[in-house]
């Protein structure tokens, strides 16, 4: 499950990251930015799961950002391992 982030500086941000990154990879084609707030192995009632997600408004909040963090996330048969590949200032 995850939250849509958006704003014009994130847009900002991520082109800055394409730029920055270009020619080692492509820049991206649909770039979605997001927060992960939980990840979902099995839902007992889609529908009904479905149907509260539909009803669920999340209240809008601003804030800035400093840093992030480019993460390599590998999926594994015990869960997601998150590892640190560099923190970057945006300032």
């Amino acid at each position: 499950m995850w939250i849509k982030i958006d704003g014009e500086q994130i847009w900002d941000l991520q082109k800055k990251i394409d730029d920055s990154l270009f020619p080692i990879f492509e820049k991206e084609d649909r770039f979605m930015s997001h927060t992960t707030i939980a990840r979902l192995k099995y839902v007992k009632d889609k529908e009904n799961f479905n149907e509260k997600m539909k009803k669920m408004r999340v209240k809008e909040v601003k804030f800035q950002i400093g840093s992030f963090k480019l993460m390599k996330s590998e999926l594994k048969m015990m869960g997601p391992v998150y590892t640190l590949i560099e923190e970057f200032n945006t300032k």
